[in-house]
């Protein structure tokens, strides 16, 4: 009767935006509820059989089995999960990586890692997924080989998670690379807390009783991703342990070099503001504009474009000149300082305290030469600014 439901209520329903839409709770309290309770009102006298609660979940697991067959879309009844928490950077450098946690408590102790290393962060709240999945298939790119890497229990249900999540997906047309099990395991926590934390999983097939005999702790036992950490760092240490399990395969030298040269194309604009604080934005862009090509001539610096409208400049660093001790490019953050900021929530930044005072230098030098004419630069905006001529006296005077 309920997968007659789900076919009757696709022939009348269709996708009517997220402001709109539904969610499954919604489907369920009307029409599923009403219908089954009309056909079957003897079920609710029995209270031996939990009918509300049963039929609840046959409603979920049998539309997530007929999403997987084809044979209906989530988007086709207008129902939008959002009962699991998702956070995709899918323009960054890190944008083919999701990290896919199994508890939504675990789930928020992982922001800082989503901040920083700027990967993708979704919450399963358990085993159905589907409709999740189906969500992402909508908003990642279609021409990307995504790598999931699953943080679960380790226990038969949590071990499962990495392979039900490979086949939704490659079903519901994600592309998937590579599913990474990440963790939690018994080689990452020390014996003492194994031994404290170990739990007695649920036995519901003989694939559980597989899983504890070959993978189960002393053949029986199995743990929680809420085992690693006492209760004032548990945050901390979930994020120390994925850091561990990814560092290697964090674009740290990417990362550095787009932030260096981002850094590079926002100094013209700090250092003017340095210099002229109290000055009119008309006259600070001016200036700007003489400062970048100060920047532009720096060895290992090439200019890629400048938007005179939007006042952008965008130029790329070359990360080995800004390594070298005699160079006047931004200084890149040590790699640690990616991986401790992932734990921390510190976003680490490039110096560029030399790439100001070497700025600094030459416009003060080009000035004296007159080879920049403050003057001039007023002049080219004059009819713009409404000050008086004591402005511009004291732009002269400084």
């Amino acid at each position: 009767m309920i997968r007659t439901i789900i076919r009757a209520a696709n022939r009348e329903l269709s996708w009517r935006g997220e402001q709109n839409a539904n969610s499954l709770r919604d489907f369920w309290y009307n029409p599923t509820k009403p219908l089954l309770e009309s056909a079957f009102p003897d079920k609710l006298a029995d209270e031996s059989f939990d009918f509300v609660r049963r039929m609840s979940q046959y409603l979920s697991e049998t539309l997530s089995d007929m999403v997987q067959d084809g044979a209906v879309t989530y988007r086709e009844l207008n129902i939008l999960d959002e009962s699991r928490e998702r956070r995709l950077n899918l323009d960054s450098i890190e944008d083919d990586k999701i990290l896919f946690v199994e508890k939504e408590a675990a789930y928020r102790k992982l922001r800082p890692l989503e901040e920083v290393y700027e990967l993708s962060i979704v919450s399963g709240s358990g085993w159905q997924a589907t409709a999740l999945i189906e969500d992402l298939a909508y908003e990642l790119d279609s021409g990307t080989d995504y790598t999931i890497y699953i943080l679960t229990d380790y226990d038969p249900t949590g071990w499962s998670i990495g392979k039900d999540f490979y086949e939704r997906s490659h079903r519901l047309g994600v592309g998937i690379n590579e599913v990474k099990r990440i963790g939690i395991s018994p080689e990452q926590l020390d014996e003492e807390t194994v031994e404290k934390q170990k739990f007695s999983p649920p036995i519901n097939s003989d694939r559980d009783r597989e899983w504890l005999d070959e993978r189960g702790i002393y053949g029986r036992y199995g743990l929680e991703i809420e085992a690693i950490g006492d209760l004032n760092r548990k945050g901390e240490a979930l994020r120390e342990m994925i850091v561990d399990e990814l560092r290697d395969e964090i674009d740290v030298r990417g990362r550095q070099e787009r932030d260096v040269s981002r850094a590079l194309a926002g100094s013209a604009q700090t250092v003017s503001e340095q210099v002229f604080r109290t000055m009119t934005a008309e006259f600070k862009t001016a200036l700007a504009s003489e400062i970048r090509s100060i920047l532009a001539e720096m060895d290992g610096v090439e200019t890629i474009s400048y938007d005179e409208q939007a006042d952008k400049f965008s130029a790329w660093a070359d990360l080995d000149a800004a390594e070298s001790d005699d160079s006047t490019l931004p200084r890149p953050y040590h790699e640690d300082a990616l991986h401790n900021g992932a734990i921390s929530g510190d976003v680490p930044q490039p110096d560029s305290e030399r790439t100001l005072d070497a700025v600094l230098s030459e416009l003060d030098t080009r000035i004296e030469n007159g080879e920049i004419e403050l003057e001039a630069l007023l002049s080219r905006i004059e009819d713009r600014v409404e000050r008086t001529t004591f402005e511009a006296g004291t732009v002269l005077d400084s």
